[in-house]
């Protein structure tokens, strides 16, 4: 019977561990977006993003998520982490919540012109 308790008790800890779902608001243009960009590639991580050049629904997403429109933004759960050195600093302390992938270089993969304005 304790064994069977033990059980249920594990399966219910795992499940109770969801991850954390985190996209990334940037613009092509921005240095602070590219410097987290490339903080990804060199580490073969990947997460959701969101390019809001050209893109008024992503705009609407930051502005009523993060409160401000304003790049780079990582928003974790529905919080918002500005600043590259503070989005950094999350994604260095949560690995758990970023995949390891084969980052495909995004300055290649994509033809963004960077003379659109936000």
């Amino acid at each position: 019977m304790s064994a069977i308790l033990l059980s249920i008790f594990l399966c219910f800890s795992q499940v109770s561990e969801v991850k954390q779902e985190a996209t990334l608001y940037y613009l092509p243009t921005c240095p602070y977006s590219r410097e987290i960009l490339e903080y990804l590639q060199k580490n073969h991580r990947t997460i959701s993003l969101k390019n809001l050049q050209n893109n008024p629904q992503g705009k609407d997403e930051l502005k009523r998520v993060g409160g401000e429109l304003r790049v780079p933004c990582l928003v974790v759960d529905n919080k918002a982490i500005y600043g590259a050195s503070n989005i950094i600093e999350w994604l260095n302390e949560n690995p758990a919540h970023i995949e390891t992938a084969n980052f495909i270089d995004w300055f290649s993969e994509r033809q963004m012109s960077l003379k659109e304005p936000l």
